[in-house]
């Protein structure tokens, strides 16, 4: 979906971009903290995942989608507002 990969690269952060692609590979929390450089706990991934989503939904938003589509997207992609 090009309009989420525009969103993803909007985020300044390498590390967001990390989390959001080992989300993709339907990884835990936990198994996602110790694939990173440095390695994160479950919980800090967590907290990484939902300001992803704050950040996400209104890119999405930004781009004709309604709530519910970009909910439904983030979900769709694991990550929840």
């Amino acid at each position: 979906m090009a309009v989420l990969h525009t969103c993803v690269e909007r985020l300044k952060s390498e590390i967001d971009r990390q989390i959001l692609r080992l989300l993709r590979e339907n990884l835990s929390h936990r198994e996602i903290g110790a694939r990173l450089q440095p390695p994160m706990k479950h919980g800090t991934v967590t907290t990484r995942i939902c300001r992803v989503a704050k950040k996400l939904y209104p890119c999405l938003v930004e781009h004709g989608y309604d709530k519910d589509q970009a909910i439904a997207i983030m979900r769709e992609k694991g990550v929840e507002k």
